[in-house]
């Protein structure tokens, strides 16, 4: 069974929210996380986007961090959930 990865740090997850434009690839190096775990916490993202709220991707820490960044969520996932 593989090691479970550490929890994430605050900087690393504000870093993904801040970055969403990059790849996967990209910001699992600037975080230095591997590409799969960059890769939950970006459908964990979008899922909140798009109004799932209570996604099981993200802790509640991280659910607390997006509060009062809305502005950093991508524009289409927001337009979608809008109906």
């Amino acid at each position: 069974m593989p090691s479970r990865e550490p929890d994430w740090e605050t900087e690393e997850f504000l870093t993904v929210l801040q970055n969403l434009q990059l790849s996967d690839e990209e910001l699992a190096r600037k975080v230095k996380r591997s590409r799969d775990a960059v890769s939950v916490v970006r459908a964990g993202i979008l899922d909140y986007a798009r109004g799932k709220t209570h996604t099981t991707l993200l802790s509640d820490l991280m659910r607390d961090l997006i509060r009062g960044r809305e502005h950093l969520l991508p524009k289409k996932a927001k337009k979608d959930n809008q109906g």
